[in-house]
């Protein structure tokens, strides 16, 4: 088994993730994965845990970065990536579950292959360096998302069509390096 580089020692392991569990509210994070993992289409929308059942909210912090994940399927019911949740991943393109409503800070930073991204109407908030330095092409930023972070598309020499809503607020440097 490879380092639990990217895992709290207080995660519990469920199939072949690992998660941080919020006895609270019933939910749980996927905090790490495997280093060897190509796909990720097998994520839970749920788990059971010392006969309690949690669900799955969130991809917690560099979850899946830096691995050779190529494929990922999120459930219904994931609500947030955390930071940099799959940077530096080879992923191809991923479309948002209905339930999501944040992508973190960095969670597709260099992204290089990811030319095809489609978020759900409900998303209302994308951090900065979310999709920096990746292969998107285009997008379409739902109209509940108001603010255009920092550097959201930083270096993103492939972006062609960019989609936007009416802005709250809007950072010029969204689109820092971006050549088209």
């Amino acid at each position: 088994m490879p380092a639990k580089e990217n895992h709290n020692e207080d995660a519990v392991k469920y199939g072949k993730y690992y998660y941080l569990l919020n006895p609270s509210d019933h939910t749980a994070t996927l905090t790490y994965g495997n280093y060897k993992f190509t796909a990720a289409n097998d994520i839970p929308s749920s788990i059971t845990y010392n006969s309690q059942t949690y669900k799955v909210t969130a991809i917690g912090r560099n979850a899946f970065a830096r691995t050779p994940l190529q494929s990922v399927n999120l459930p219904e019911g994931i609500t947030e990536t955390g930071t940099s949740a799959f940077a530096y991943t080879p992923l191809a393109s991923i479309t948002m579950p209905k339930s999501m409503r944040t992508i973190g800070e960095n969670t597709f930073f260099a992204c290089e292959k990811l030319t095809s991204v489609t978020l759900n109407d409900d998303l209302d908030s994308i951090a900065g360096s979310a999709f920096a330095l990746s292969g998107i092409q285009q997008i379409t930023i739902p109209d509940k998302v108001r603010r255009l972070q920092p550097k959201i598309f930083e270096d993103c020499a492939s972006l062609q069509s960019v989609n936007l809503p009416p802005f709250e607020l809007f950072y010029f440097s969204a689109f820092d390096g971006c050549s088209q």
